[in-house]
């Protein structure tokens, strides 16, 4: 199982229904040292910013599920991140903007 840090579109239950076909629990979580930033175009990612906290939640999924989301976000790169999670640290994947500019 993998577990997945959303801090926009994937919070909405909604939408992580309709790209893994399922509902799944989540958990609070912060991500800190960063802020949300919106690119010129419209698309959200998350940006280091010493100080600042993107408020989000997490999930878990199965490497399939990983693949699903990998295509529905298709503009942006999986990176491997550290989240609070109701205090403790985890690790946890954040999809970031390819390109911010």
């Amino acid at each position: 199982m993998n577990k997945v840090f959303a801090y926009h579109q994937l919070e909405n239950s909604h939408i992580r229904k309709k790209v893994l076909g399922r509902e799944v629990p989540t958990k609070l979580a912060h991500l800190e040292n960063h802020i949300m930033k919106l690119h010129p175009k419209g698309y959200d990612t998350v940006i280091p910013l010493q100080g600042h906290i993107v408020t989000g939640k997490t999930f878990m999924v199965t490497d399939s599920e990983l693949e699903k989301l990998d295509e529905w976000e298709a503009r942006y790169e999986r990176k491997r991140m550290r989240v609070n999670e109701d205090g403790n640290i985890v690790g946890a994947f954040v999809y970031k903007l390819k390109s911010i500019y």
